[in-house]
């Protein structure tokens, strides 16, 4: 369940997603974060990680369903986490070069890197960010109670979370593709 109530939606267009039957689905939003200098997209969902809730020792699993067949290149919807839009990582269901997959990507100070590319061309997964100390894995099942492929792992980047995101990313206006975010879990490791 996504409690709407926990996220800061960034450049928030609220024509363009909408919660219902305790998913939120999200019109797949035009644009990237992809590289310096890439511009903001709509809709990027933002739960903080308070020092006071799961980030009381900076360790924290979070995991999310998500239903969504890309159908453009580099369309896509994932989980990460955000320190600002240069720096981030992430795990995405993506369109890549032709491919359905599953993408694990560090950006660093505007500099973006595909970590680990897994063909995927079921139409949900299950994705999972863990922090635990200052290493970060990237994981995916093929259902809720699935068991979990680790797809990679990276250090933490430098300075403080913004927190985790959930987006859309690479759609298009002509041809509208809606991702649904569901079953949203958030706890302290």
């Amino acid at each position: 369940m996504i409690e709407i109530n926990n996220w800061h939606i960034r450049n928030d267009n609220p024509v363009n997603w909408r919660i219902e039957d305790q998913e939120l689905l999200v019109q797949v939003s035009e644009g990237n974060i992809w590289g310096a200098g890439s511009s903001e997209v709509d809709n990027m969902f933002i739960h903080p990680l308070k020092p006071d809730s799961v980030k009381e020792k900076g360790n924290f699993s979070a995991q999310v369903a998500i239903n969504l067949t890309p159908k453009r290149t580099y369309e896509q919807a994932g989980l990460g986490i955000i320190w600002d839009t240069d720096n981030y990582i992430k795990i995405s269901k993506e369109m890549f070069n032709g491919r359905l997959s599953l993408v694990f990507v560090i950006e660093k100070d505007g500099y973006p890197s595909v970590q680990q590319l897994i063909d995927y061309s079921k139409d949900d997964v299950v994705v999972k960010i863990e922090k635990r100390d200052s290493l970060i894995t990237a994981s995916y099942a093929e259902s809720v109670n699935g068991k979990w492929t680790v797809v990679g792992t990276a250090d933490a980047l430098d300075d403080e979370e913004e927190g985790l995101m959930l987006y859309t990313f690479g759609g298009s206006k002509m041809a509208p593709s809606t991702a649904k975010f569901s079953k949203f879990v958030l706890a302290s490791n």
